[in-house]
C-alpha cells in the first residue's frame, strides 16, 4: 500500500498522549516516508516536511494564518477552522 502524502495529528490534552502525538506518531510517519506531517495543537498548526529522512519544521501557523500544503496542491485552510480541543 502506498503511504499517504500528508499525516495530520491532533494532539490530545493528556501528557502521555501528548508525547505519543508529538514523538511516536511523527517517527511512525517518518518511517513510512510520508512527505508532510502536521501537528494540530489547540490553535497552532506546525507543518513539517520530510527531507533526507528527517522532518524539518516548515511552518508554525496560528489562528489568522492559512495553511498551504506543498504536497496537496490547491489545499489552503484557515487555521481558525481547526478544532480548539
Amino acid at each position: 500500500m502506498v503511504p499517504p502524502i500528508v499525516d495530520v495529528e491532533v494532539v490530545s490534552p493528556a501528557e502521555m498522549r501528548h508525547d505519543r502525538d508529538y514523538l511516536a506518531e511523527r517517527e511512525r510517519s517518518r518511517d513510512l516516508g510520508i512527505p508532510e506531517f502536521w501537528i494540530v495543537d489547540l490553535q497552532v498548526v506546525v507543518g513539517l516536511g520530510l527531507d533526507a529522512g528527517a522532518y524539518n519544521k516548515a511552518s508554525e501557523l496560528r489562528k489568522l494564518d492559512r495553511l498551504v500544503s506543498p504536497a496537496v496542491l490547491a489545499l489552503e485552510l484557515p487555521v481558525e477552522r481547526f478544532p480548539e480541543d
